[in-house]
């Protein structure tokens, strides 16, 4: 436990006539030059360059793409997208996260329309490492003020600048949330220290910087709230009943912030579809209370294990990479792990006070994400670790000079050391950036090293189809391996979307390796046929699957803050593409009325799809009856008005003409003439079906359309029985 007690004095000489309100560790008469501090923060920059250069061309991998190049609102400057950014949350539209981001939004906004990055990443690395070498400045100003010591200050900040795990924080554009939200925890803190030492005016000032530093953050990612409880720590940490009025001021002005985040999220999920976190993203969603925080108390220790020893990285531990506990060997020794580290930080609190601070900062800014309070969407993530990995390089500088002082050495030994530990981090990360450069190199790599996680191998399946697609085999092999992770969960805590994904890529499979006959039909030969039945049997799971997540409540919300979300907005697509995907399916393996039935499904789940009418109309010419498929067609384009039924139902009339004044070319493009007898009959005979089916999907506005249409343009009665 003494190995921190005499760091302090190899900082530099105490000074007995430091300020009697500084509740810092005691200031230190090391009066190093003004250039000496710029000419270390230089050097602060020139080692975040060189340990991030070759991250530039890195690829949009994992969720840049549908973050930053599919989000249609940072496409433009326009009124029009700033309002959608501020008024939808960070994944809209594709999906419902829970996570209000909008200042992170703003910067990919920046970059793709200000700055004319488009799909170019070199523009985006750039922001990032722009905003990490400026948080390795504020970590290199925060520890000057606690160490002291240029030298030591120097190594603290430089340790943690360079560690690999701020890999996906830096390197992972979309990390860039982390960075944002840690600026404002470090400025936060200083900025509090700076106003707990002013008066007036300047205080004031200090104040309001408060309040705007703060609301960037939690605009940027919800962990900036752990700004607060950062403050709080030290406060307590160096208790002086006289700073506590500067501690509720700062308190006060970050509290306009909380308010705001706190509303604007209200507002905007109640608005959208439910926050659901699925169990194999993060088992702890799906276990009772103490196996839960068991199992994120040997997260716990895992995170520790990398901040430590940083070899094996991976941006993916889903299920079943980090199990369940169950009270093994290594479960038992994880846990002792982490009690012991709290003891020893616990005693650090009455014999280094700094180094207490460094161990309570690493886990109050872990916290939020650590599933120790709440279950969040992932079990374990790397980019948590991009505030707490601070603490642990306060805490290794400390205990460099600690050693130094007590094996006799001189002052240069333990800043020499610290510089190989510098030198030995940067280059781990050099290493973990070239896994970034596009999306074979980063599954393969996850695979290597979170060889149990189901979604590593299915990813990297679909990266070695699509980058080469002779490889077939080893392509299935990879995503099979991913399914047999998943197939021993129960349904109610499976993922119906890994099943008929790959239940459509081995229909699609089936559908290449069909032949065409002489007259132009084709031929499903018994590999096509041996496709066909696999991608049934996983597209029956998929549905079972989803029946029982229904069944079991498991599509409930689970919001971070609390939040209920319209559950009417749930999205049908899983269950629609399952369905006509089932259809598709059985019609190849010629069964044929169960091919309609599962278009039936599609169509209960999605009345709206135009899709749905699409598979009606191919199943119906498959079985003989022209006339049914040129009436799902029509009715999908009086529901849907899609473009694309409108072509195929004129393509149709063209194919096998009644009385021939089905379409109609009065204008440029061939279009549906509802003056036709054929096409009036045709229409009325469905009008009933739908209107019953416009007013099952709930659409008033399409039931009042449709009602008009039919009696204006088909001269049909629809809806009046």
């Amino acid at each position: 436990m003494r190995l921190f007690e005499d760091a302090a004095k190899r900082f530099g000489r105490y000074d007995s006539r430091r300020s009697a309100n500084s509740p810092f560790m005691p200031r230190f008469d090391c009066m190093t030059s003004r250039s000496a501090t710029w000419l270390a923060a230089g050097a602060l920059c020139i080692i975040g360059f060189l340990t991030y250069a070759n991250s530039f061309d890195c690829a949009f991998v994992l969720d840049n793409r549908d973050i930053v190049l599919e989000d249609s609102r940072v496409h433009q400057v326009t009124p029009e997208n700033l309002a959608l950014i501020f008024q939808h949350g960070y994944w809209w539209p594709t999906a419902a996260a829970g996570l209000y981001r909008p200042v992170t939004t703003l910067s990919w906004l920046f970059n793709y329309a200000v700055l004319g990055n488009t799909d170019h990443p070199a523009g985006y690395h750039w922001i990032n490492l722009l905003l990490h070498i400026g948080n390795a400045l504020l970590v290199f100003a925060l520890a000057r003020r606690l160490a002291g010591g240029l030298a030591p200050s120097f190594l603290i900040s430089a340790i943690w600048a360079v560690h690999p795990v701020l890999t996906e924080s830096v390197t992972n554009i979309v990390g860039r949330a982390d960075l944002l939200a840690g600026m404002t925890t470090l400025a936060g803190l200083l900025i509090h220290l700076k106003n707990s030492e002013t008066h007036g005016l300047r205080r004031s000032l200090w104040l309001a910087g408060l309040t705007a530093v703060t609301t960037v953050g939690v605009f940027s990612k919800e962990s900036a709230v752990a700004v607060l409880a950062v403050i709080a720590l030290y406060e307590l940490t160096w208790w002086d009943p006289r700073r506590l009025p500067g501690f509720l001021l700062s308190a006060a002005a970050m509290s306009p912030a909380f308010l705001a985040m706190w509303w604007a999220r209200s507002r905007i999920f109640s608005a959208e579809a439910p926050t659901v976190f699925s169990f194999v993203d993060n088992p702890i969603v799906g276990a009772d209370f103490w196996i839960g925080r068991l199992t994120a108390a040997k997260v716990v220790a895992k995170y520790l294990g990398l901040l430590v020893w940083p070899a094996h990285l991976s941006a993916d531990y889903s299920y079943a990479q980090i199990p369940l506990v169950h009270g093994g060997v290594g479960e038992w020794a994880a846990w002792i792990a982490v009690a012991a580290t709290g003891t020893c930080v616990a005693f650090l609190y009455r014999r280094n006070k700094t180094a207490f601070f460094a161990a309570g900062f690493a886990f109050v800014t872990l916290l939020p994400a650590s599933n120790l309070l709440i279950p969040v969407g992932t079990i374990m993530a790397e980019r948590f670790l991009y505030l707490p990995a601070i603490g642990t390089s306060v805490c290794t500088t400390l205990a460099l000079y600690s050693v130094g002082r007590r094996l006799r050495m001189t002052a240069m030994a333990p800043f020499i050391a610290g510089l190989l530990i510098v030198t030995s981090l940067g280059a781990r990360t050099v290493v973990r950036n070239r896994d970034w450069r596009d999306d074979f190199a980063f599954w393969s790599a996850a695979v290597r090293t979170a060889p149990l996680s189901f979604k590593t191998h299915m990813a990297f399946g679909k990266r070695l189809l699509s980058s080469d697609p002779t490889g077939l085999a080893a392509a299935l092999r990879e995503e099979e391996r991913g399914l047999a992770i998943l197939d021993p969960l129960p349904d109610r805590l499976n993922d119906a979307e890994s099943y008929y994904l790959l239940g459509g890529l081995y229909t699609g499979l089936g559908d290449s390796m069909r032949r065409r006959a002489a007259d132009g039909s084709f031929l499903t030969g018994p590999e096509s046929i041996s496709r066909y039945e696999r991608a049934r049997a996983l597209l029956l799971r998929a549905v079972s699957i989803m029946q029982a997540h229904r069944k079991s409540g498991t599509g409930k919300p689970r919001g971070l803050w609390g939040e209920q979300g319209d559950p009417k907005l749930i999205s049908d697509v899983p269950a629609v593409y399952t369905d006509l995907m089932l259809s598709r399916t059985e019609e190849r393996l010629g069964r044929i009325d169960e091919s309609i039935q599962w278009a039936r499904e599609a169509q209960s789940a999605g009345p709206m799809r135009a899709a749905v009418y699409e598979r009606f109309h191919e199943v119906f010419l498959a079985r003989g009856r022209s006339e049914e498929a040129r009436s799902a067609l029509l009715e999908g384009v009086l529901l849907t008005s899609d473009p694309g039924l409108k072509q195929s139902l004129v393509e149709d009339y063209a194919n096998h003409p009644g009385s021939g004044c089905e379409i109609s070319y009065a204008e440029a493009v061939p279009s549906i003439n509802p003056s036709c007898g054929t096409v009036r009959k045709q229409a009325c005979l469905i009008s009933d079906d739908v209107i019953r089916i416009a007013l099952k999907a709930g659409s008033a506005d399409v039931v009042a359309r449709l009602k008009n249409e039919l009696r204006v343009k088909y001269g049909c009665r629809a809806g009046e029985k």
